[in-house]
């Protein structure tokens, strides 16, 4: 099984003392973040990181290129912030295995 460099995404929490959550989106760098319609994923405070790839929905890392990141601040009647955007390269495809092993007499 191939081993897959992680990454870490932290933020500072919106000084709001409502705020119960946060949505993370995510888009590949050349397309448009939508916020309420971009895939995303929900975290709950007191947690302010998210793993990647292991904590995203499985198709959101697809191929090794730079991707926007959006976080916005949920309050506990649902009303959402402006979110908070930052571009980073990903990348969590192992390369191809070596191939045609062989062991010979020496």
């Amino acid at each position: 099984m191939a081993i897959i460099k992680k990454k870490t995404i932290t933020w500072d929490a919106s000084p709001d003392p409502d705020v119960v959550a946060h949505h993370i989106y995510v888009e590949p760098a050349d397309q448009e973040l939508q916020q309420g319609i971009s895939p995303h994923a929900r975290v709950d405070m007191p947690t302010l990181a998210m793993v990647a790839p292991d904590e995203f929905p499985p198709d959101t890392f697809l191929e090794d290129m730079d991707y926007k990141i959006g976080i916005s601040a949920i309050d506990d009647v649902g009303n959402e912030s402006d979110m908070v955007i930052l571009e980073h390269p990903f990348d969590f495809i192992a390369p191809a295995a070596p191939s045609n092993i062989q062991v010979s007499d020496a």
